[in-house]
């Protein structure tokens, strides 16, 4: 018996669903391409594209299998992070004695050693205090692998601090400033002022005045870019040995012309005040901040003591070093952290409060 949609009237055969009354697939878009893909156009296919990804773990991963393969460091103590980035001494790193509270910390320091320019070793120092001791640690990394730096001692016996934060003068970063300067002042020579001496006979006021300008015109980072030091010092190189040289050459064209020579010495002089900022640029960068900071006991020994060692020029050859004296943190440079002004404005109150007011002090000064 034949039968009939009850909707549209179509003859069905026997289980035959109508068309009418099946569900209408929705389109497929592809997240690349946003033309639908349905049933009705099979031949379209979906683009798809590949993503690059940068997984830090695992070169960190690989790359502490090499040193241990290596035989770089310790294997044992090379996983990890080697700054302890985000942790609190106590009770993240070193274990909490009992009913020790921790209250506050400090990234007071930046310690780095240096063979010239470059760096060898670098740790993050910081401060803790809890109600039961004051905790200097700085974790750190090397060539020949992870460094640890750690002072700790008994609140109760603290008396005092000592804190300066100054400035230092680092021989090491001097000559480098004067390298970039020396680089600055090849590349005026090779452009300008070899040139020149190619063609003698073609040097007139024209090529003096530019000279001047660019002597001038170099000067200009100084005064307007905020440091930026070796910048400004490849800046001034190139207009001292440009203004200079072509003043040279003119003023012994001077010769033939007292004009040139005239305009010459002019460009001489430009030159000479350009060099003049060039040495006050390279002092100002070779000066560097120091941290001291000292914690000291109630016989007045300094308990926790975080200060550079002393080095003179001839430290990289090992020479007229302080590296056989104790009350420094066996680095040459000891550069203040971000925390370094408020841990020597609270950390004497700091002190004194956990020992005389006890619990009251503790919920004065903790940070969750």
């Amino acid at each position: 018996m034949a039968r009939f949609c009850n909707q549209c009237g179509r003859e069905l055969a026997e289980g035959q669903v109508c068309i009418c009354q099946q569900p209408v697939q929705q389109p497929v878009f592809s997240q690349v391409n946003p033309t639908p893909v349905t049933p009705a156009n099979p031949e379209k296919t979906t683009v798809e594209t590949a993503t690059i990804t940068f997984d830090a773990e695992k070169v960190g991963s690989f790359l502490t299998a090499m040193k241990n393969r290596m035989g770089i460091g310790d294997p044992q103590i090379n996983e990890g992070n080697a700054y302890e980035k985000g942790s609190k001494i106590v009770p993240d790193v070193i274990e909490t004695n009992e009913s020790e509270i921790p209250i506050k910390q400090y990234e007071v320091a930046k310690l780095r050693n240096r063979i010239l320019f470059i760096p060898y070793a670098k740790a993050i120092g910081r401060i803790q205090v809890t109600n039961k001791r004051v905790i200097f640690r700085a974790p750190g990394n090397s060539i020949a692998g992870r460094t640890t730096l750690q002072h700790e001692f008994e609140i109760d016996e603290l008396s005092g601090i000592e804190a300066r934060r100054e400035y230092n003068f680092n021989f090491w970063d001097f000559v480098l400033g004067g390298a970039v300067g020396a680089i600055g002042g090849l590349i005026a020579f090779l452009l300008i002022v070899r040139g020149l001496a190619e063609t003698l006979m073609d040097i007139n006021v024209g090529i003096i005045l530019l000279a001047m300008v660019l002597g001038g015109a170099s000067a200009i980072p100084f005064f307007m870019i905020k440091k930026k030091w070796l910048l400004k010092a490849l800046s001034l190189g190139f207009g001292a040995t440009a203004a200079i040289g072509v003043g040279a050459v003119g003023v012994g064209m001077g010769y033939f012309d007292d004009v040139l020579k005239f305009f010459g010495s002019v460009a001489v002089i430009v030159g000479a005040i350009v060099a003049i900022l060039l040495v006050i640029d390279l002092f100002i960068y070779a000066i560097k901040p120091n941290l001291v900071l000292c914690i000291k006991t109630r016989s007045a020994a300094d308990v926790i003591d975080i200060k550079s060692r002393k080095n003179s020029i001839f430290a990289f050859f090992g020479l007229l070093s302080d590296k056989s004296a104790s009350d420094h943190t066996g680095y040459d440079e000891v550069i203040p952290a971000e925390d370094a002004e408020n841990s020597i404005r609270e950390i004497g109150a700091l002190i004194s409060d956990i020992k005389k007011l006890g619990d009251f002090g503790i919920s004065k000064w903790k940070v969750d």
